[in-house]
């Protein structure tokens, strides 16, 4: 096995035909799957076959759709792709190398012009998979390879993510923090080439300050983007410049395009002067999630205005001035002040001031677009994620622990008990170190569902109500209101998940 990630594993192998070898990866979401006890087979988890079949079919279309660009250099050759054992398989090139994250973990911040050059060519695979309407969804340095001999290769799309978010909460990740843009947080909100666009944009800038930027939904909270000329870092203003406008928090302020990117990119790259719109500019591409009546699906082809009929244009544009004339309805969206509860956690947490009363922000920070309700919801519905991802993990240890005791206390114990004893030691350590990432993560969804008033908060929360997510909604209200009062703490979480844990059992 080469590695194993939250969706699947990937195996090397030897095609014997050819006698060479390949990389074989297996559809296999953990969240959603188990594998039958001495075979081959996988089975979805009870409940969850909706999700796991809807993330099987987006996987094998993946593979189709990449089938298409064998002959590009900097996008992962897949050679052929079969379905076996109740899942599907990818047969892919083996690269020699490591992943962009691996390298920027190892030397730290990459000078900006040769971080720079690292992203371009994958700006190069983007522009052509957005030419045939597929869009990555997935952008980030885990995703990207440096080969041994000098080549970058794109790697995992993102079609089988989605489709498994739309239908399950029960996923440690769906989307990467810092990395996907706010529409990917929301269900129905328009994803097209400027979502990769902020993705890659995220990535250089990660390559150059050596830091995760911080997530959309906090940034729309108020958390600022320390940009890389803020953190002492020489690098050229158009560079910068470049870097904010691809990761505009507004869709159609970022890039329209991977083209017109590219060329204030270069532009950048050769010292020159960007635009001076380059912050500014709308993108015309903009647009609800559902056309016709219709859902676009992960992976297909984008309903870009001039292939749409004359009859969904003028429904499109109804449903628009509808949703205009809904948001002001809302009360006007007031952001607050970061402001870190006494004896919480470290970081740069924020919470509700004592008495309702908060610090307002600079009249010059708005969202438009983005009523508070909607915003509140999308983090409820991510914070759900996590808790659920730690409710599984804490009951596969709970599983694991027992029967782990059980095999201690045999007296004597032969060569196959010991080594199911270290199976299951091994087992633990690699659950535990899950849910140390998860909790990290779901403090930060606490942290930024703490900056919304408690009225705001309710009221999301209200619309998230279902008879199976009812009692996981009101453990999210609590942690948050315990945060900002500085009492969330890991015991406190660990201590709601076992209550939840006793409920489901």
């Amino acid at each position: 096995m080469l590695g194993r990630g939250g969706f699947g594993a990937t195996y090397l192998a030897l095609d014997l035909n050819l006698n060479t070898r390949v990389a074989i990866k297996e559809y296999f979401p953990a969240h959603l799957a188990s594998r039958v006890a001495g075979a081959a087979d996988i089975s979805p988890l009870r409940d969850q076959a909706d999700a796991y079949n809807a993330g099987l079919s987006q996987f094998l279309q993946e593979a189709r759709n990449l089938v298409q660009f064998r002959g590009h250099q900097t996008i992962i050759h897949v050679l052929e792709f079969f379905s076996e054992n109740n899942t599907g398989y990818l047969v892919m090139e083996f690269l020699d190398g490591q992943t962009l994250l691996s390298y920027a973990a190892s030397v730290g911040r990459i000078d900006p012009v040769t971080a720079l050059n690292i992203i371009l060519p994958v700006a190069d695979a983007l522009k052509a998979c957005h030419a045939v309407g597929l869009i990555h969804r997935d952008i980030s340095p885990d995703n990207i390879f440096l080969t041994n001999d000098g080549n970058i290769k794109l790697l995992d799309f993102g079609a089988a993510r989605v489709a498994i978010g739309l239908r399950s909460t029960n996923l440690s990740v769906i989307l990467k923090p810092g990395y996907a843009p706010f529409e990917q947080y929301q269900s129905k909100a328009f994803q097209g080439p400027a979502t990769d666009i902020y993705a890659l944009c995220a990535t250089l800038y990660r390559l150059i300050a050596g830091t995760v930027p911080v997530n959309s939904p906090d940034r729309i909270g108020g958390t600022p983007l320390d940009l890389p000329s803020a953190l002492g870092i020489s690098i050229s203003a158009g560079l910068e410049q470049v870097i904010v406008k691809g990761m505009a928090l507004e869709y159609d302020k970022r890039y329209p395009d991977i083209a017109a990117f590219l060329v204030d990119a270069r532009l950048a790259l050769e010292g020159k002067d960007v635009a001076a719109d380059a912050a500014s500019s709308p993108n015309p591409r903009s647009g609800p999630a559902v056309f016709g009546g219709k859902p676009i699906a992960a992976g297909a082809p984008l309903p870009w205005p001039g292939n749409m009929p004359r009859g969904v244009l003028v429904g499109t544009a109804a449903a628009v001035l509808t949703v205009v004339l809904g948001l002001l309805y809302y009360r006007p969206f007031h952001p607050y002040t970061a402001q870190t509860p006494p004896g919480g956690q470290s970081g740069t947490g924020s919470g509700i001031a004592q008495g309702g009363d908060v610090t307002p922000r600079p009249p010059d920070f708005v969202v438009t677009g983005v009523n508070p309700i909607d915003q509140t919801r999308s983090t409820i519905r991510h914070a759900l994620q996590y808790l659920a991802a730690m409710q599984g993990e804490a009951f596969k240890a709970k599983k694991n622990q027992i029967s782990l005791d059980a095999l201690r206390k045999i007296p004597e114990k032969d060569e196959k008990i010991l080594e199911s004893i270290l199976a299951l030691e091994n087992v633990q350590a690699s659950l535990k170190g899950d849910e140390d990432r998860n909790m990290a993560n779901y403090i930060d969804e606490i942290q930024t569902l703490a900056r919304v008033k408690p009225s705001q908060f309710n009221d999301a929360a209200e619309l998230e109500q279902t008879s199976t997510l009812g009692s996981a909604v009101d453990v999210i209200r609590r942690h948050a209101f315990s945060y900002v009062q500085g009492h969330l703490s890991a015991e406190l979480v660990n201590n709601d998940i076992d209550k939840l844990n006793g409920e489901v059992e």
